[in-house]
């Protein structure tokens, strides 16, 4: 298996166990609503992150 067959396998597994435990669109929409509550630069960069860890986590791309 190559190594980008492997991560994408890996990817869509993480991705499957997070939506099937609906955690991965509770978790985006507590960021997605905090992020419209603060717009706090030092807040922004910290939700910026988390969509980062969310997409590395998960394979998928949210923004």
């Amino acid at each position: 298996m190559s190594s980008k067959l492997r991560y994408n396998y890996v990817s869509l597994i993480a991705a499957k166990k997070a939506i099937s435990t609906h955690l991965y669109p509770i978790i985006v929409f507590i960021i997605g609503y905090r992020t419209l509550v603060c717009i706090d630069d030092v807040k922004r960069g910290l939700v910026y992150l988390a969509y980062s860890f969310l997409e590395i986590l998960t394979g998928f791309s949210i923004t």
